[in-house]
């Protein structure tokens, strides 16, 4: 392998990621959260087959901030909080299953093989 000059392997090369964009009729707050999803997870992560279940993701997530939003508006005493506080509850435990179906959660990205080597996947000094 021949040698390379000290300013070559100081340029790190960039590729485009290509993330996939949300799809149509998701609503604003729903399309938001897809793309910070997408947006902060490795390039490649979902595939055509995990649209579905990260719309939902997205939906029930939406969903929940919006009865975090509507619940914290009312006194404890209101009869109506109890009734969102469930509901909330409910689509939080959705989310999260979701979530981790996904693997977007930390605990679940993260293989036992990337947890013992924390270098694992990253280019070696003599790749550049």
């Amino acid at each position: 392998m021949p040698r390379r000059a000290a300013a070559d392997l100081a340029v790190v090369r960039v590729e485009k990621i290509d993330r996939p964009p949300p799809p149509e009729g998701l609503s604003e707050a729903a399309s938001g959260i897809w793309r910070m999803v997408v947006g902060n997870m490795r390039g490649k992560w979902f595939s055509p087959e995990n649209f579905a279940l990260l719309e939902t993701y997205c939906t029930l997530t939406a969903e929940k901030k919006r009865l975090e939003a509507a619940f914290s508006l009312l006194d404890v005493t209101d009869p109506r909080y109890e009734r969102l506080t469930v509901r909330h509850d409910k689509m939080a435990a959705q989310a999260l299953a979701h979530a981790r179906s996904l693997r977007l959660t930390p605990k679940s990205n993260v293989t036992n093989r990337d947890a013992r080597d924390p270098l694992r996947g990253m280019q070696k000094p003599w790749e550049l």
